[in-house]
């Protein structure tokens, strides 16, 4: 391996030996990666963390550039990134894979900024971090999400190819998918549809009274059971089109057994709130815990975790909110978490 320092060493050394004067300590006991450049970029001083991370010595470091050490497929990037800081005298900072001699390869966080403090215009201070792990983890979730993705569209694509009309509601009886045979015969589009009560888009009647039919999907919710139509039951289209249809109506569940839908997250945050809520005896004291709990629910709030917990931060914060506002008003209120 080739360095700066193996063509001019006196260059190097002297560099290096000027950023040791002025009191830059090496921080080798910080966990971060340290490496100390002049303004062009070349390596004055680096701590052991440093070192660990790119697989360098610390003298095989002195004199190269600091981008020697990042991945070949990162290079090109991240320099011209590294180029566009300096033009605008702003802070540096990307993600990149460094790689080791022997091969090895991790993900890092580097960031830059310029050595001001009695030193003008000397060069940078760069600190680097190890996220392999959070990397590894972001891989994770984007191919979860890709795989759900594809779960998602392989379960529609069933959906639409079955010969009987099929529509889905969530718990509290909105439309959250029809497929194409339930869009011609109800006479609404999917967009039209979706986020209506079954009741509007999915009319249907007695045949000899001519009476609406109790909604099959709220009474297949309320008992927990599949629920058929009577015999003489009509679908009354968008047009006025009438159809005798025969119809069952069941439940999802999740793989718990509970009926899926918002209720029940509500139900579940409200027994981990009564839960905490019970007093402990702490050396003689009773000591309660109050919790706010954001609830969202897939796929109304969200399609991706990233959304969902997003909106369930900002439930947490809005009770928190209301919390407030609460406690201003009124000594002792009563609060509600939904």
């Amino acid at each position: 391996m080739l360095r700066n320092r193996d063509f001019f060493p006196l260059t190097a050394d002297t560099e290096a030996n000027a950023v040791r004067s002025h009191g830059i300590p090496p921080g080798d006991v910080l966990p971060l990666g340290i490496l100390v450049t002049d303004r062009d970029g070349k390596c004055l001083s680096s701590n052991e963390a440093y070192q660990k991370l790119c697989g360098w010595t610390g003298d095989e470091l002195i004199g190269s550039h600091w981008s020697s050490v990042i991945h070949p497929e990162d290079h090109e990037k991240t320099v011209r990134h590294w180029h566009a800081a300096l033009l605008g005298q702003e802070p540096f900072m990307c993600e990149a894979r460094l790689q080791s001699p022997d091969g090895g390869v991790i993900w890092t966080r580097h960031n830059a900024a310029l050595l001001t403090d009695n030193m003008p215009h000397l060069g940078y201070v760069h600190t680097v971090e190890d996220i392999s792990s959070y990397k590894a983890d972001e891989k994770g979730r984007r191919q979860a999400e890709e795989q759900l993705f594809e779960e998602k569209e392989r379960a529609q694509v069933t959906l639409d190819c079955i010969g009987d009309a099929v529509l889905s509601t969530d718990i509290e009886g909105r439309i959250v998918y029809l497929n194409v045979v339930a869009e011609t015969l109800t006479g609404f589009s999917r967009e039209e549809a979706v986020g209506r009560p079954l009741s509007d888009v999915f009319q249907v009647v007695d045949a000899d009274t001519r009476q609406p039919v109790t909604d099959p999907a709220r009474r297949a919710i309320q008992s927990d059971s599949i629920v058929a139509l009577e015999a003489n039951a009509l679908l009354v289209a968008r047009d006025g089109v009438e159809l005798a249809i025969e119809d069952s109506a069941a439940p999802i569940h999740n793989r718990f057994g509970s009926i899926t839908g918002a209720d029940q997250a509500f139900a579940v945050a409200d027994k981990i709130r009564e839960t905490v809520a019970v007093p402990m005896d702490i050396d003689g004291r009773d000591v309660s815990l109050q919790l706010s709990i954001g609830v969202s629910v897939y796929p109304d709030n969200g399609e991706t975790v990233d959304e969902l917990l997003k909106t369930a931060d900002m439930a947490m914060y809005r009770i928190k909110e209301l919390s407030q506002k609460a406690h201003a008003v009124r000594p002792k209120p009563r609060l509600v978490s939904r």
